[in-house]
């Protein structure tokens, strides 16, 4: 906790870079079984086993440490007429890490990671230039207690998925 809890801004931080831990979890989740729940005991216990890829195949109890899934998630890159998921296309995405993200995670490489690559599903993304207009250069009038406020152009890369 920082020292300024006085002032009602607490803060905490993690002992160990996120993204370690981001990759620890990730590896877990691409490593992650499909389990169902079977009664032991004559029924008093349950218990987390893999499900068995092929018949006769002997059923073994999940690892205290791995991860697990009972249902097979849908592919969300796909759209779904059925629930009106869209899927990713036409998704913004953000080629890379936009600058000012992560100020305070300097040991993070940013610049290594394509987020569109991960967020499109491997089909790949295009770049559209939009004009638009918004408020700017905003200046705070003590006697009046107003904020004014010009109004300005701004022109931005936007990244959408194919």
């Amino acid at each position: 906790m920082t020292g300024s809890c006085q002032i009602e801004t607490c803060t905490r931080y993690l002992l160990v870079d996120f993204s370690i831990i981001a990759r620890k979890i990730f590896k877990l989740y691409k490593k992650a079984s499909q389990v169902e729940l079977l009664d032991s005991d004559g029924g008093r216990r349950k218990e987390l086993v893999i499900r068995r890829k092929k018949q006769g195949e002997r059923q073994k109890i999940l690892p205290a440490n791995d991860m697990a899934y009972l249902l097979k998630s849908r592919d969300f890159c796909i759209p779904d007429s059925k629930s009106t998921l869209p899927g990713t296309k036409g998704r913004l995405c953000g080629q890379k890490f936009i600058d000012g993200n992560f100020k305070a995670a300097s040991s993070l490489n940013t610049t290594a990671f394509n987020v569109c690559g991960h967020l499109c599903c491997g089909r790949g993304h295009i770049t559209k230039t939009t004009t638009f207009l918004e408020k700017c250069r905003c200046k705070f009038d003590m006697d009046i207690m107003n904020v004014d406020c010009k109004i300005c152009s701004v022109t931005k890369q936007m990244y959408l998925c194919r």
